[in-house]
């Protein structure tokens, strides 16, 4: 009888659900977010090339990768190889072959020329060879990983006189929604952004109900799908002229757009608020720039309705985890000559003092009220600033 009741006994245990047998072995989703920082990609990977060996590989789960700007140039490598020690090395030695010349960043004497009508920005083609460099040759069809890379929509958040770069003062930006109005008429105008996605990222954003998803979700199929969502999001004023959408039908959740044209990825990093209310357990680790210069802030609300400074400090809210290099270290590379190994040594020291300091666990700057709920409707409060306990060596 006795043999009878064990049996049962574990006949019941191993009725029990996995998930809650196995808690203690769960791993936890992240998601790494590339911010915008012009020429200075080498930075990002000298952060990770000091971080990743912190991190236990066996504690983390899926791996989501977004970026905006030149944050894409690493979305886009990094969904395409994977978050490993072997791509942050590689990392170290392919990312940091851009030359920054290609760029410039005086920032404030390109918008001065932009006024007096002087063209300042790029051939976007320039970047071809390095696109390349970092997507297979152009051959890589990201699926394994979830990814967002974010550009606007220029036709929406543009609000200009024709033909100038004087503000027509004709739109009005919902800042929690990132809806666009027309004043005049009160007529909705559309979203400030895209969100260029594989089919991993869509399932995660289009548990945002469309009314509170901040931006539009357009299908990445093809390897020209991916180069072409990289060219939207570093399209930015002063860099490189607007470009056009080749493929209306690969939005979801829309009617294609009539004329859908993409000025970079002004809107910073607005995929990290959808993806931590379709998933508030997601480990969210920010890797950012620094706030806008003043005239650079001014000119881009003036003419694109987004007040980028803004969104940075609603942005870091969200994360569990913000690594950023010092303004006064970013600012002594745009002024000189960067030589893509001194980035990558900033990047190396930034993460080794935030840790040191015990201070990598995000600033809480400005809480973004309308939005800090969770689709249920409860606090996000408990869900940020987690710091990297979850996912380190012990």
């Amino acid at each position: 009888m006795r043999h009878f009741f064990k049996i049962i006994a574990l006949a019941a245990v191993l009725a029990l659900p996995a998930e809650g047998l196995f808690a203690q072995d769960a791993k936890q989703d992240i998601l790494v977010a590339f911010e915008m920082k012009g020429s200075l990609l080498s930075f990002d990977v000298g952060v990770l090339d000091q971080l990743y060996p912190k991190l236990d590989p066996e504690k983390i789960g899926t791996t989501i990768f977004t970026g905006s700007s030149s944050g894409s140039v690493l979305t886009a490598y990094f969904a395409c190889h994977g978050l490993s020690a072997q791509s942050v090395q590689a990392a170290t030695r392919e990312i940091t072959t851009f030359n920054p010349a290609l760029l410039g960043e005086d920032d404030n004497a390109k918008i001065i020329k932009m006024f007096a009508g002087i063209n300042v920005e790029k051939d976007i083609r320039v970047l071809d060879s390095f696109l390349l460099k970092i997507t297979n040759n152009g051959t890589c069809v990201p699926t394994a990983h979830p990814f967002a890379i974010i550009a606007s929509n220029d036709e929406v958040v543009r609000d200009t006189v024709p033909g100038t770069l004087r503000p027509a003062n004709s739109k009005r930006l919902n800042f929690d929604t990132l809806d666009v109005f027309d004043i005049a008429t009160g007529n909705r105008l559309g979203k400030a952004c895209t969100y260029f996605t594989n089919e991993a990222g869509a399932a995660y954003l289009q548990k945002v109900p469309e009314e509170r998803r901040l931006c539009d979700i357009r299908l990445v199929k093809t390897a020209a799908d991916l180069m072409f969502a990289v060219r939207a999001s570093v399209s930015e004023p002063t860099y490189f002229p607007a470009i056009a959408e080749p493929n209306p039908s690969a939005f979801l959740d829309i009617p294609p757009p009539a004329s859908r044209r993409y000025q970079g990825g002004l809107v910073m990093q607005a995929v990290v608020q959808d993806f931590k209310l379709a998933d508030p357990e997601l480990l969210t680790v920010g890797i950012g720039g620094n706030f806008a210069p003043r005239l650079v802030n001014r000119f881009l609300k003036n003419i694109f309705l987004i007040d980028v400074n803004r969104r940075l400090l609603e942005l870091n809210w969200w994360y569990d985890v913000k690594i950023e290099g010092s303004r006064e270290g970013f600012d002594t590379f745009k002024r000189s000559t960067v030589n893509p190994r001194d980035l990558l040594e900033f990047g190396r020291k930034t993460v080794k003092a935030c840790v040191d300091a015990d201070s990598c666990n995000g600033r809480v700057l400005l809480k973004p009220e309308a939005a800090s709920k969770s689709l249920d409707g409860t606090d996000m409060t408990p869900f940020t600033h987690r710091g990297l306990k979850s996912i380190s060596r012990d």
